[in-house]
């Protein structure tokens, strides 16, 4: 796991991430104040996602898993949504890189099977 810890204050920004087959993942984030909430875009090679909510939870990209070899876990100090502008600079939110393994745990030990 990988804790994008260069999240500012700064309304709209570009992260760039290394997976660990070494290719890039460009990551935009956006807050949009009328929204109470950031927002993200992903290009991972020919394949890009838009207007993505962050949200607290365990895979914020589970539902591309066929298309993505890694997710993206979001956690705040106390469960809540992050809506505050300064709540990934503050430390009270984090966004993390997951690897295909670490989601894949997420699968079988998080998410229930039926």
């Amino acid at each position: 796991m990988h804790i994008l810890n260069n999240i500012t204050s700064d309304y709209k920004q570009n992260l760039e991430w290394i997976s660990t087959n070494n290719d890039s993942v460009y990551l935009y984030l956006e807050y949009l104040p009328n929204q109470l909430g950031w927002f993200l875009n992903i290009k991972y090679q020919d394949t890009e996602f838009k207007k993505i909510r962050i949200t607290t939870t365990a895979n914020m990209l589970r539902a591309y898993n066929s298309y993505l070899p890694f997710g993206i876990l979001c956690r705040t100090l106390d469960g809540n949504e992050p809506i505050g502008l300064n709540d990934f600079a503050s430390g009270y939110a984090e966004l993390c890189m997951l690897s295909r393994q670490e989601c894949k745990f997420l699968e079988d030990n998080y998410y229930v099977k039926v």
